[in-house]
C-alpha cells in the first residue's frame, strides 16, 4: 500500500528530500527520514537523517 510521501527537506541539503511515508518519523529517532542525497543538483548517493535536536 502506498500514501504520500513525507517530503522532509534535509537541513543542510534542502534538495534532498525524505521519500518515506507521511507520519513515520517519531520523536524517539527510531524512524529517521531517508531519501537521495542531492547536492548541486546531481544525485550523490542516499541519506538517512533526523531533525536536528532545536527543530523537533
Amino acid at each position: 500500500m502506498t500514501g504520500p510521501l513525507c517530503g522532509a527537506r534535509h537541513w543542510q541539503h534542502p534538495d534532498t528530500l525524505c521519500t518515506e511515508l507521511t507520519g513515520h518519523d517519531r520523536a524517539d529517532g527510531s524512524s529517521p527520514h531517508a531519501g537521495l542525497l542531492i547536492i548541486d543538483g546531481r544525485e550523490a548517493g542516499v541519506i538517512t537523517w533526523n531533525e536536528p535536536k532545536e527543530k523537533r
